[in-house]
């Protein structure tokens, strides 16, 4: 299973794997805070490790999380630039998120 949604269904996706016995890949994870900010309790991201590390391991499934489409963006990104420029000593990408 390949979850593209928003991470809002990760949990569902999840447990509906877990039954199944599907393995899953997520392109989002609540895992954002602004800098210098300390989030009170635990994002939905370490929540669902907890809650389906066992689950998974007992049916021997595979669980990414937080995939991201984000590492291959950046080496499209990356290429393009390079053949742009006469020289370059490092290419900085700047990814940010909406916050809530």
């Amino acid at each position: 299973m390949l979850n593209a949604a928003t991470w809002h269904v990760n949990h569902s996706v999840l447990e509906a794997c877990a039954v199944s016995g599907s393995h899953y890949v997520d392109l989002a994870a609540d895992i954002y805070s602004p800098p210098g900010v300390k989030r009170p309790g635990k994002n939905s991201f370490e929540m669902e490790i907890e809650k389906f590390h066992h689950p998974f391991l007992a049916k021997d499934i595979l669980g990414v999380l937080c995939m991201g489409v984000d590492p291959g963006a950046v080496n499209v990104f990356a290429r393009w630039a390079m053949d742009r420029l006469d020289t370059a000593t490092s290419i900085r990408v700047l990814d940010a998120t909406t916050p809530r």
